[in-house]
C-alpha cells in the first residue's frame, strides 16, 4: 500500500480512492504535461470507469457514455 503526504499529518492511500498521484507544477507548461494532465484527467473520471477489473470494450462504452451521454432515448 503506497500512502502520500497531503498536508503535515494528512496521509492519503490512493489505492482505495483508485486514485492516481497528480505530480505538484509549477507553470502552465509543467500543468499541460502528460505526467500531470493524464492523472488529473483519470481522477475526474467517475469510480466506475476505473474499476480495475473492466475490459477495454466495457472501459470504451462507459467512456463513451460518460463524454457524450445515453442518447438512445
Amino acid at each position: 500500500m503506497t500512502c502520500y503526504k497531503i498536508h503535515d499529518n494528512e496521509y492519503t492511500d490512493y489505492t482505495d480512492m483508485r486514485k492516481l498521484f497528480v505530480p505538484r507544477t509549477h507553470n502552465k507548461l509543467g500543468d499541460r504535461s502528460f505526467s500531470a494532465a493524464g492523472p488529473r484527467l483519470w481522477n475526474e473520471f467517475p469510480l466506475g470507469l476505473r474499476r480495475p477489473g473492466l475490459t477495454f470494450d466495457s472501459f470504451k462504452k462507459f467512456l463513451k457514455t460518460h463524454l457524450f451521454g445515453d442518447r438512445s432515448a
